[in-house]
């Protein structure tokens, strides 16, 4: 098991994303035409889309994510 910080977001990537996104989104609020909402948005999409793929996915959820962050970004 690692415990350094990198191994927590690779074993909890969905959760990071999620907070990733979230962080972002409340930083526009902060910061009005900084255009961080266009990436917090794709960031709080995969978050939530990793939060319900199973977890028997193994390398191919970050990929799944990954795709889901560029589409979600390009409908943003």
């Amino acid at each position: 098991m690692q415990s350094s910080a990198l191994g927590w977001i690779g074993n909890n990537l969905a959760l990071f994303l999620l907070l990733a996104g979230a962080g972002l989104t409340i930083a526009e609020a902060f910061a009005p035409g900084a255009h961080f909402i266009v990436l917090g948005v794709a960031l709080l999409v995969a978050g939530l889309v990793g939060l319900v793929l199973p977890s028997s996915m193994g390398l191919v959820a970050p990929a799944v994510l990954a795709a889901v962050v560029l589409g979600a970004g390009a409908a943003t």
